[in-house]
């Protein structure tokens, strides 16, 4: 569980620990506790910001702690992904635009919509009181890592040896003082989100997938035990609902990746991170609007 912490947030952990793949690959199981935790701060930070602040004003506070506990990781995931699937046309194009680390146009507008209907969506659940969107900020948290964590088990890890060397080949037209990483740079890092997902990728050969699958399997499953019974909390039906259309989106996100670039990276599990939590934000807040 400390691997995941250090791993996946800005929270200190102790010195010592030894971060290993295969150790941060068996960790996946608690992150829908990580997000729980951060989700317990998004939530500490309203009810205080609340007693002082007009409504509105206390939930954008809530967000901004959320983005500083986990340093915008998914978020950053989110913005790559709307560049890359936005302007990229073939699958090499999407794969290069996601290792980029400067924001484009659609990466901005993504953004800009993605965290406003957010402050909206949780501005309208706190209404109905400090329980209620405190509640929800955690299980949403929780329940969205849980539902991207499934990517890693039911797809391959998009990028092979041979998507390097095609990276490495394209030119780097970008000033030398630019201030912006080059792309060799970018090839010999990668993102941040990126790098952290290759633990989990499927590998190659069939005893080498099979041993992955039997490990991402159990992992999933105890991640999803972890984060997805609080989706209940408010009633049977509403949390069968959201589960329902968690589902539906898994399989549209999970086609459309396997369509343009084979797979998933750590960018996608970013999006679909944040695009389960919003979704989880919007069904909640129709559903007793209704």
């Amino acid at each position: 569980m400390v691997i995941a912490f250090g791993y996946f947030t800005r929270f200190p952990v102790p010195h010592g620990v030894a971060f290993t793949d295969a150790r941060l690959a068996r960790s996946a199981r608690y992150f829908p506790v990580v997000g729980a935790v951060v989700g317990a701060l998004g939530a500490l930070t309203f009810g205080i910001g609340s007693h002082v602040l007009p409504l509105s004003v206390a939930v954008l506070l809530s967000i901004i702690a959320t983005l500083l506990a986990t340093g915008a990781l998914h978020e950053d995931g989110l913005a790559d992904c709307c560049d890359a699937f936005g302007g990229g046309y073939q699958r090499t194009d999407v794969l290069r635009i996601l290792k980029d680390s400067r924001i484009g146009a659609f990466g901005a507008i993504g953004l800009i919509v993605t965290l406003t209907l957010k402050w909206q969506t949780l501005q309208g659940l706190a209404a109905y009181g400090y329980g209620f969107v405190a509640a929800w900020m955690i299980v949403a948290h929780a329940a969205s890592r849980a539902g991207a964590i499934v990517f890693t088990a039911t797809l391959d890890y998009a990028r092979t040896p041979k998507d390097k060397g095609q990276d490495a080949g394209h030119v780097d037209r970008r000033p030398a003082d630019s201030g912006t990483p080059s792309i060799a740079e970018e090839d010999a890092t990668g993102s941040a989100i990126d790098a952290k997902a290759r633990p989990f990728q499927r590998g190659s050969g069939n005893d080498v997938r099979a041993e992955h699958a039997t490990r991402a399997t159990k992992g999933v499953i105890i991640a999803l035990v972890l984060g997805l019974p609080g989706l209940f909390w408010h009633g049977i039906a509403l949390g069968l609902v959201l589960i329902g259309a968690g589902a539906v989106l898994h399989w549209l996100l999970g086609r459309w990746w396997l369509r343009r670039i084979g797979g998933y990276t750590g960018d996608c599990l970013g999006l679909a991170q944040q695009l389960f939590e919003m979704g989880i934000y919007l069904i909640v807040l129709a559903w007793i609007s209704s």
